[in-house]
């Protein structure tokens, strides 16, 4: 769909991930993810955040959007969507501790989306929100802390070309 919807754009690849080996090569300097990580397995996404964060520049970030298991709503509508049939919620708490397990360093969290179309003429508030964790998403940031001079990253990896 994404493919079909964005066929004009030049320079826009599309690929699949399929286990844990990358279709692009890196580094890259932003990873987006976006409500994917609820439909990897439990025992697998602290594997598939160490290729995220391996694919990073020195520089690079991931960002994380993610739903938020605490609020009902977003629980009731992830209940009854079948494409998120047998996924596995991730709270903000455990995606901070995944990323840090992982290596990642600057982990931000912000909340979004607490109000519903009727409401979006509140959706000035949302800025000042943004801790509160009843938003809808989260999303988490995280730098890949290969800049940091602590760490080294793996061979060919992590650095520009």
């Amino acid at each position: 769909m994404a493919r079909r919807r964005n066929a004009g754009l030049p320079g826009l690849d599309y690929a699949v991930l399929q286990g844990n080996d990358l279709p692009f090569a890196g580094p890259f300097d932003l990873v987006y993810a976006a409500n994917v990580f609820h439909h990897v397995p439990p025992g697998s996404r602290e594997e598939t955040l160490g290729v995220l964060r391996r694919a990073l520049s020195p520089e690079g970030r991931l960002l994380l959007f993610e739903h938020n298991p605490w609020n009902p709503f977003t629980r009731r509508a992830v209940a009854r969507c079948p494409l998120d049939q047998g996924a596995a919620l991730l709270s903000s708490s455990l995606a901070r501790r995944l990323l840090a397990r992982e290596g990642f360093r600057d982990i931000r969290i912000r909340y979004l989306l607490f109000f519903p179309a009727p409401l979006r003429f509140l959706l000035f508030l949302e800025p000042g929100l943004a801790r509160l964790p009843l938003g809808a998403q989260y999303l988490a940031s995280a730098a890949s802390g290969w800049a940091d001079r602590r760490v080294t990253p793996p061979p060919g990896q992590g650095t520009p070309p």
